[in-house]
């Protein structure tokens, strides 16, 4: 993921400050769901590690919200298969 080592600090500062949530949650729940952040390198990804930690610290809802579709996908290919 080509996102400026700047733009992932201003970022991680952010989520330093519990008011900022609903301004930051949903741009790095985009970011989850982009396949190519799971192509990014290690160093990258280090970056990112405190920032996607915080929000699901902060926010009890962003887990089940990301799994919904992969669960739903899931359920819906094991049930084509054995049904």
């Amino acid at each position: 993921m080509d996102v400026d080592a700047t733009v992932t600090q201003i970022l991680h500062e952010m989520t330093r400050i519990p008011a900022s949530l609903k301004s930051w949650r949903t741009p790095v729940i985009d970011l989850l769901n982009d396949n190519r952040l799971f192509n990014c390198n290690p160093a990258d990804a280090n970056r990112w590690r405190p920032i996607i930690k915080t929000l699901y610290d902060s926010d009890k809802t962003a887990l089940p919200e990301l799994l919904g579709p992969l669960l739903f996908l899931l359920t819906k290919i094991f049930t084509n298969h054995w049904g």
